[in-house]
């Protein structure tokens, strides 16, 4: 888990992995409706679904590469950054100079410190433009073109375009390609990638090859456990740590997450039978993340689990073993929340409409100071490297080394 336009909404939406704000989602969405007529309901979940598996949606201009559009004065917010996505030292951007204008990919191998130009994938007949971009291990980025959804369309319909995938830091694309033979486990030094993404409605996670840019699923996938569309919104977890999956009990519908310390070799699943029970109908699956359990994990086997009892209250459960063991935390009261992440202290850091809340295990979640964050993230914090955090607004990349004092990145 950006966009004033169903691209920045996408943004907002977006990731594998990043939560975004839904009311601002929700506002951002207005905005659009208002530029363009399209019929809404149609397009609003096809938006949401378009960026629930991982990554940050781009605004990619005109599928024919023009007209070229018009630049506007810097107060306008042009330009500005539409999407970033990053591992280890490696940062990629995405920058538009106007709003019709395509946007245009850099990239930096020392964390912003300097940036190079690199090439697009050429957009499909078919494209709308928007895509999302993902950095799934080092020099390896995927990029999927989202198609035209159109107003005779059904809401639901396939809305995925071509995926592209670089192996070589975006100098070169190639069409990817999806194997149905399974893979025992994801590649370490490699992110996992959604099924729904992949549109495969028969898993939950797949793999990449970094060498050769092909999807398979695992041949292991998470039991005992329903896992919703776009549940990718409520998993903020370290890039080469266990994985984890959020959704709740197929018969109780109580809040429930999966977790694997092994890459997907093998599985485990925790049931919060105290909690809550989910509901919701299945046409509000693609935007019922927030009811799902929220995830923020840190190093080795520390995890934190927040379930909604309703808007402003979150009952919390903390795991130092990867899910052998829980225990019971503190209750969050009158805060809405906006995604979470464990600092390099090992304390959970959650954001609220009002600054920010730090846990300790089991102990009260109080106020705590977080500087230089940007005030409003189009991206969440996500852990990029065992020491780099990366967050993002439309002014640029934002970086830190222990999740509480944050530096702006320059733009190229």
């Amino acid at each position: 888990m950006r966009e004033p336009d169903f691209e920045r909404l996408r943004r907002e939406v977006g990731d594998a992995v990043r939560q975004p704000d839904f009311f601002t989602v929700r506002r951002r969405a207005r905005q659009v409706r208002r530029r363009r007529a399209v019929t809404s309901g149609a397009v609003f979940l096809a938006t949401v679904l378009a960026a629930t598996s991982f990554g940050y949606a781009v605004r990619s201009g005109p599928a024919d590469g023009g007209p070229v559009g018009s630049a506007v004065s810097p107060t306008d917010g042009w330009p500005r950054m539409s999407a970033v996505t990053g591992i280890g030292d490696e940062l990629y951007t995405l920058m538009e100079s106007c709003e019709n204008c395509r946007a245009q990919l850099y990239a930096s191998t020392d964390a912003g410190a300097s940036w190079q130009r690199r090439t697009e994938p050429a957009a499909a007949k078919n494209s709308s433009g928007p895509g999302t971009v993902t950095s799934l291990a080092p020099g390896v980025v995927v990029w999927r073109d989202a198609r035209t959804v159109t107003g005779a369309e059904m809401v639901g319909s396939t809305l995925f375009g071509h995926l592209s995938i670089t192996t070589d830091g975006g100098r070169s694309w190639r069409r990817s390609a999806v194997d149905t033979s399974p893979v025992a486990a994801v590649t370490t030094g490699t992110q996992p990638v959604t099924c729904e993404f992949l549109e495969i409605k028969t898993c939950v996670y797949a793999a990449v090859d970094p060498v050769t840019g092909r999807f398979a699923p695992l041949a292991r996938q998470p039991v005992g456990i329903k896992v919703p569309d776009a549940s990718a919104f409520t998993i903020n977890t370290p890039q080469d740590g266990p994985l984890w999956v959020s959704g709740m009990d197929p018969t109780t519908h109580k809040p429930a997450v999966a977790t694997s310390p092994d890459r997907g070799r093998t599985w485990r699943t925790q049931v919060f039978t105290d909690a809550a029970t989910i509901s919701f109908g299945k046409e509000q699956q693609a935007v019922a993340w927030p009811l799902l359990p929220q995830v923020a994990a840190g190093s080795g086997g520390t995890a934190y689990v927040r379930t909604s009892r309703n808007q402003t209250e979150q009952d919390t459960h903390y795991t130092a073993d990867g899910g052998l063991t829980w225990h019971a935390g503190d209750t969050i009261h009158d805060a809405r929340t906006h995604g979470a992440f464990v600092a390099a202290d090992g304390r959970p850091i959650v954001r609220t409409d009002t600054g920010f809340l730090a846990g300790d295990s089991t102990g009260r979640y109080t106020p705590v100071a977080v500087s230089g964050y940007p005030e409003t993230p189009t991206q969440q914090a996500q852990l990029i490297s065992p020491h780099r955090y990366l967050a993002a607004a439309e002014n640029g990349p934002y970086l830190s080394e222990d999740g509480r004092t944050w530096r702006q990145v320059p733009l190229p």
